[in-house]
């Protein structure tokens, strides 16, 4: 039997899996796929279910599994596992070490999971849900990236001036997350821009200004 572990959105540079294409593939080679949605839950889809449901794959043969998390959209913890195998959700019971011998989870969390799940569900978040994806357009109009998601890699390559990048994103109160090397290749560090549905365009303007301001010092290094 062969297994596909895949996540449908990648945090470093924010690439999409072409999880059409890898369907298709299981299906000529009698493969299952399992799905990582941890950075697409809450963001894609509707209701925020996540990219596989965007693409309506979620109740494909090949699929195995797709995993949840709820420490990124939810801002709790834990996640969960879906799948319509009756297999899978028995084998998962008997052999997943970290579930048999772990304690059940807090009521507060249980209750915190599903005020997420009520909250992601309305009007509110779809407009917000909305609102990002203008955002993501908007960056990728000024800076041009290969992202389309809410995760825009920004390629500096010289890891000291990523450093002083980093720090005067900070200093404007910026956060923008830093990859050296060995998280990255040698000569490969970049800086990640995760947009966010409270940001603003004039946030975006701010950065796009510091990093055009940068980037000149880039050929004199």
């Amino acid at each position: 039997m062969i297994y596909v572990a895949v996540e449908s959105l990648y945090s470093l540079h924010g690439d999409e899996a072409p999880l059409v294409s890898m369907l298709k593939l299981c299906e000529q080679y009698n493969a299952f796929i399992y799905v990582d949605e941890a950075h697409s839950f809450g963001v894609r889809g509707r209701n925020g279910c996540g990219l596989m449901y965007e693409l309506n794959l979620q109740k494909h043969p090949n699929v195995c599994a797709i995993m949840v998390s709820y420490s990124k959209s939810l801002a709790c913890t834990g996640g969960a596992i879906l799948c319509n195998s009756d297999v899978v959700i028995e084998y998962l019971k008997q052999y997943a070490l970290t579930s048999l011998y772990s304690n059940f989870m807090p009521l507060a969390m249980l209750l915190s999971i599903e005020c997420g799940y009520n909250y992601l569900q309305s009007d509110v978040v779809e407009r917000r849900r909305v609102y990002l994806k203008e955002l993501i357009v908007y960056f990728k109009d000024v800076y041009a990236t290969n992202s389309f998601s809410q995760i825009q890699p920004i390629i500096v390559g010289d890891a000291r001036l990523t450093r002083l990048i980093h720090q005067k994103c900070n200093g404007l109160n910026i956060l923008l997350i830093p990859a050296y090397y060995p998280f990255v290749p040698k000569g490969q560090s970049l800086l990640r821009v995760y947009l966010h549905s409270f940001n603003t365009k004039q946030q975006i303007d701010t950065v796009v200004k510091v990093l055009h301001k940068y980037k000149k010092q880039q050929s004199k290094l």
